[in-house]
């Protein structure tokens, strides 16, 4: 168990509140304990967030003389101040100081660029002030442009909300990305607020556009420019109405503000638990907004909630919207004024295939990248990390919730052939699989471990057929997967020998040395949820093939499922043999009758992976070229399930 003291900037009533709200009982429902620290009014959690809460709420006071926090009667183990503001940053010191524990500081935002906006001054300018007068113009809800850097360097680790603010990092400080989890029971699109339009006055046939949000120095342009789209928007014959909650900080719409007012409708704040029934109402959801120096280092607190209503979203590109699929997942904006919002809702209206498509598509985007569950294990193995813990089983549940999510979508067909895009996923999102010498397994391999990550749940039980070095399976062993591999390791195939170097060096695998066919008696049959290889089939014996087969099967439950990728010649010597050998083997994975059609796909497709002649040098070795030249080699693909 660990103890986390969360420190904050503002009450419950802040959107980071409810960020934190939502880790601290996920944290708590896996075995640790949380407090949250808020400077006042620590009541507004059930005020304003209402639910469950399983952690303690506290105010800063009830720091100064603790009693017992935590309910081990311990102090806390980590402190995670909740940005590096004053009044976040003064509270944070006071608080090391007491209980020397480790500290984490979350960054959400630019704070530099909200400074210069609140003070109107640009931040070289405020270093060069005297201590005296920098301090004195500094308030307490700003980052002073000295005192947060010093205190990010006092970290043991950062967490940051989008990749950008890794700018921000000091150099070789330990930091992890880390998104909100959002509690997909309180944002659910089948259960509208039926009455709500009416009883708020809106119009049969309004278009209803929703914002949920504060303005401030930072935002008051682009919040303006939602305003301006709304009256464009009615002044082209289209009834529209904008729903908003949140204050006002800045006077943003003019002295006369009557031409925005007209068509809105201002419920200044609102309950956190009565923001979804107002999303539930509304056409279109819009974050406004452009790339600029303030909105590259954000992630709106309001854009998960959005696409979790399943409601067609517009937002900039930029921040999250890099992540975004245009016209699949949402609209994203161009230069990001009035015109650019109103011609994209109009889109919206003219296609309602298009806007019900990316209303699906988007809520399949919240619940995979901000899940609640995963992205707390995300969190805790962070901590854990930072604390020298061994994180264990919630680690590699994590890790694997993190990677099913990622490649939810990721169905391979029963035959397949390696593409250059997959290559490409595996360069960037598998590193330590992916080695970049032009070998045909560093494509093979990830996609290995992506097409069981997605097929075969966690802990489910795999066998490896000529492992070699086993770094699949080790992958996925720290998976949490239960990996046996069989091998001779005697040199079949121009496999490797070494044998008790990978028994040293990978104690945690299990590891049997013989041949597939006689290995699996030590096994139990009918146990397995997946039998894989990778390079090796193509190296069976014609007359072993069907016992292969025969011992997969065997091995195999109800439902099981055999993956494997096939080194397959598809020009130069040995292609002939290879053609033969491969129709064998699909035939017996009764996939044989969709191979000529793959085959003709493969060689028109240009996005085919091909072994590059880096790779066909590695594998000639100390050959002549002569005895060994260059072909044409391709990866078939096949995943099929044994019923």
């Amino acid at each position: 168990m660990v103890n986390i003291l969360f420190i904050t900037y503002h009450d419950f009533s802040s959107n980071s509140a409810i960020q934190i709200h939502n880790f601290a009982n996920n944290l708590v429902k896996m075995g640790n304990d949380c407090c949250i620290a808020v400077p006042f009014n620590k009541n507004s959690v059930h005020e304003v967030i209402g639910g469950e809460v399983f952690y303690t709420p506290l105010e800063y006071s009830e720091l100064d003389n603790p009693e017992i926090l935590f309910k081990n009667g311990e102090n806390p183990d980590i402190i995670h101040a909740w940005t590096p503001r004053e009044i976040v940053r003064k509270q944070t010191m006071k608080a090391i100081h007491k209980f020397q524990c480790k500290l984490v500081i979350h960054l959400e935002d630019n704070e530099e660029r909200i400074t210069e906006d609140n003070l109107c001054l640009p931040i070289q300018q405020l270093r060069s002030y005297s201590p005296d007068k920098l301090n004195s113009l500094i308030p307490d809800h700003l980052s002073h442009p000295v005192f947060y850097k010093e205190f990010l360097s006092l970290a043991d680790g950062i967490t940051i909300i989008i990749d950008k603010l890794a700018d921000f990092v000091p150099k070789n400080k330990q930091y992890s990305m880390i998104w909100p989890g959002i509690d997909t029971s309180r944002f659910d699109p089948d259960n509208p607020e039926k009455n709500l339009r009416r009883n708020l006055g809106i119009e049969a046939g309004t278009l209803v556009i929703c914002y949920t949000g504060n303005v401030h120095a930072s935002n008051a342009r682009e919040v303006r420019s939602l305003y301006l789209a709304v009256a464009l928007l009615n002044r082209e014959g289209i009834t529209t109405k904008l729903i908003r909650t949140g204050n006002d900080y800045v006077k943003f719409l003019g002295d006369d503000d009557s031409w925005a007012h007209e068509n809105s409708l201002e419920l200044g704040f609102v309950p956190h638990e009565k923001i979804s029934g107002l999303l539930s109402i509304s056409d279109v959801l819009i974050q406004p907004g452009k790339a600029d120096i303030f909105n590259e280092y954000r992630l709106p607190s309001k854009l998960p909630e959005f696409f979790l209503m399943g409601k067609p979203v517009i937002l900039p590109k930029v921040n999250i919207g890099h992540y975004i699929k245009n016209n699949e997942e949402a609209l994203l904006l161009n230069t990001g004024d009035a015109r650019d919002i109103v011609e994209k809702v109009k889109l919206l209206r003219e296609n309602p295939d298009l806007s019900r498509h990316i209303s699906k598509k988007g809520r399949e985007f919240a619940e995979r990248e901000f899940n609640s569950e995963v992205n707390t294990m995300k969190l805790e193995a962070f901590y854990k990390k930072i604390l020298g813990i061994n994180a264990g089983k919630n680690s590699s549940h994590a890790r694997f919730l993190e990677l099913r999510h990622k490649y939810k979508n990721f169905i391979p067909s029963d035959l397949g052939y390696a593409t250059v895009k997959d290559f490409c996923d595996s360069a960037e999102n598998f590193k330590d699989i992916c080695r970049l010498n032009g070998d045909l397994k560093n494509v093979q391999r990830p996609w290995i471990i992506k097409a069981i990550i997605a097929s075969v749940p966690f802990g489910g039980k795999l066998i490896e057929i000529g492992a070699g070095e086993p770094i699949v399976a080790n992958f996925l062993h720290n998976l949490g997967y239960d990996v046996t591999i069989i091998d001779p390791y005697d040199g079949t195939g121009n496999g490797p020998v070494e044998y008790a170097y990978f028994r040293k060096h990978y104690p945690s695998l299990k590891i049997i040395k013989n041949y597939f066919e006689e290995g699996i008696n030590a096994l139990d049959g009918g146990s397995y949820d997946c039998v894989y290889s990778i390079s090796v089939l193509e190296h069976v014996p014609q007359e072993k093939i069907q016992e292969i087969f025969c011992g997969i099967r065997k091995m195999l439950k109800e439902g099981g499922i055999s993956i494997h990728c096939i080194d397959h010649v598809l020009l130069g010597s040995g292609a002939k043999e290879h053609d033969e050998k491969l129709r064998l083997i699909l035939d017996e994975l009764n996939v044989l009758s969709v191979f000529d059609d793959t085959l003709n796909s493969l060689k028109d497709d240009v996005d085919t992976y091909y072994l590059s002649a880096e790779g066909h040098n590695l594998w000639r070795g100390t050959q002549r070229y002569e005895d060994f030249p260059f072909r044409k080699v391709i990866s078939i693909q096949v995943k099929k399930e044994f019923r």
